[in-house]
């Protein structure tokens, strides 16, 4: 079964970024792995920005998108009651899975493709992947930005949501492992690739490589896109990454003072930016009172 190219319009005007089309196999693909596959083709289809096309097409596109994570995201937190309930087993399958419909490298490349194409912040050329370059955002002309906000929102959502359940994956797994350990079984071996073996446990700065075979909370790009947020992002959306940092801060394990140092260095840069600005506007009252006070003497 193959995934044509279009979703939204003129069917030869939808593009993908992030990687090639999808091609599942009818006689070993699942239900489930059809429906995430989907989902996340949905997520990741836009218009090329070089494409003349029409603002209903990119507002019904922007619809499916916004259709397409909501959708996914329940998926998601039904997973992961079905991992508490089942252990390793259907945790081990899920991983699986997941790796071979990429669904955190399509999510992170996602978010911060969107993330730079809101902020209107990039980094450099020389580090930039060929994931997350000009020729391949949104018609941003066209998308209000509330609805940028709105997709924003509910792509961190949905990361959360798989950052959960990795935990909750890993936690069944080592649960089912020491049980298997203390009834004198060996735990079932399985080879690792090899970015398990050399990777480092600390979570790598590269901010636009996805390394395969690692967890959300190893990866750079999704700290990265947190910690761009925090800098460049409006506000309003501040709260957004911080409840996202709060609600994984239970599920980092060894990787949360890695986390937490960087989130809170650039929580205090925001403390500190704010009282000036708040210091300079007291500053401004008390002299424009005394104007009139002066003023008013005479």
């Amino acid at each position: 079964m193959v995934i044509f190219d279009s979703f939204s319009g003129p069917a030869h005007s939808a593009r993908l970024f992030g990687g090639p089309l999808i091609y599942l196999k009818p006689s070993t693909s699942k239900y489930l792995e059809v429906l995430i596959s989907v989902s996340l083709y949905f997520i990741r289809s836009e218009y090329s920005s070089h494409l003349q096309v029409q603002p209903e097409d990119i507002d019904g596109n922007v619809q499916v998108q916004m259709a397409s994570t909501e959708l996914l995201l329940g998926v998601m937190w039904q997973l992961v009651e079905v991992v508490k309930e089942s252990g390793a087993g259907f945790g081990t399958y899920i991983s699986d899975m997941f790796s071979r419909c990429k669904v955190q490298k399509a999510l992170l490349h996602c978010l911060l493709s969107t993330l730079y194409e809101r902020t209107g912040v990039r980094t450099s050329s020389k580090s930039s992947s060929p994931t997350v370059n000009s020729s391949h955002v949104h018609v941003s002309s066209e998308i209000s930005q509330s609805q940028a906000q709105a997709f924003q929102v509910k792509l961190v959502k949905l990361v959360q949501s798989v950052f959960i359940l990795e935990s909750y994956i890993h936690s069944a797994v080592t649960i089912s492992q020491e049980t298997a350990g203390s009834h004198g079984t060996p735990p079932p071996s399985k080879p690792e690739s090899p970015a398990k073996v050399s990777g480092d446990t600390k979570v790598t700065q590269s901010a636009h490589r996805y390394l395969p075979g690692k967890p959300l909370a190893e990866q750079g790009m999704l700290l990265s896109a947190v910690l761009h947020g925090l800098r460049h992002d409006e506000p309003d959306m501040h709260y957004e990454w911080l409840q996202f940092v709060i609600t994984c801060l239970s599920h980092m394990a060894m990787q949360l003072r890695t986390w937490v140092v960087p989130v809170a260095e650039h929580l205090c840069r925001i403390l500190e930016r704010l009282t000036t600005l708040y210091i300079k506007d007291k500053d401004k009252r008390s002299a424009r009172r005394g104007s009139n006070d002066e003023f008013g003497t005479r």
